[in-house]
């Protein structure tokens, strides 16, 4: 397989994870809460946790290859849109690594969660300027928001 082959595999990849992103993390969000519902209950629910968010991580990664209305779109746009994909990814690592508390876990979380929000105003002005813009979504926005203040508030909350 030549390095083109294995990139459109990468962007067929993305392409059908973008379709079906909405469905994929309403699914998350409620194993990440049968999860919690578990931990409540002193049952083991912190490894489905950290499977659905490990799952996530690499969804987000992957999303950031699909070929989404970027013919009409600026340079900015898709830079913003690509990055913030890749960071909502390491945002979710950083959290994952905030459970188990892992080496490094506050740096991950901060390198994920203050970027996310930062890169989130950022696109928030982006599409008022351009209400019409279809690479940067209100959703998405939405979306970069929540993660990067779940994942700050734990760090908030977790840090001794």
């Amino acid at each position: 397989m030549t390095e083109f082959e294995s990139g459109d595999d990468v962007v067929r990849i993305g392409d059908h994870l973008y379709k079906h992103l909405i469905k994929y993390e309403i699914i998350a969000l409620l194993l990440i809460g049968t999860g919690i519902v578990l931990r409540l209950f002193d049952k083991p629910g912190r490894i489905l946790i950290t499977v659905v968010l490990v799952l996530l991580a690499l969804l987000y990664f992957f999303i950031a290859f699909a070929n989404i209305s970027f013919e009409k779109a600026s340079n900015t746009e898709r830079f913003m849109y690509r990055l913030n994909s890749w960071i909502s990814s390491i945002a979710v690592v950083g959290l994952v690594f905030l459970l188990y508390r892992l080496p490094l876990a506050a740096t991950i979380a901060l390198v994920g969660s203050i970027p996310l929000l930062l890169i989130t105003l950022f696109m928030l002005i982006l599409k008022n300027r351009k209400p019409d813009n279809r690479v940067i979504t209100l959703l998405t926005i939405i979306r970069s928001f929540i993660i990067g203040l779940v994942v700050l508030i734990y760090y908030l909350l977790t840090i001794h």
